[in-house]
């Protein structure tokens, strides 16, 4: 009777698909988290801008009344 020794393979083979799924899954998920942070940063300079410009505008308004009211 002969002894047979299992052999375990890593790298190339039977599981190289999994690694693919896994690097291609690891790759959109870095992508869709730097979309995302994009995203972010977009929004957080639009509402900032607009909040700039809405004070600044309030500021003449505020000002333009105070310039009726000395007349009056």
């Amino acid at each position: 009777m002969r002894d047979h020794m299992r052999v375990v393979v890593h790298g190339r083979g039977a599981g190289s698909g999994r690694a693919g799924v896994r690097g291609l899954l690891w790759v959109t998920a870095e992508l869709a988290v730097t979309v995302g942070v994009v995203v972010l940063l977009l929004v957080v300079h639009q509402v900032w801008w607009t909040n700039r410009l809405a004070a600044a505008s309030a500021e003449r308004q505020v000002a333009a009344l105070q310039r009726g009211w000395a007349d009056a």
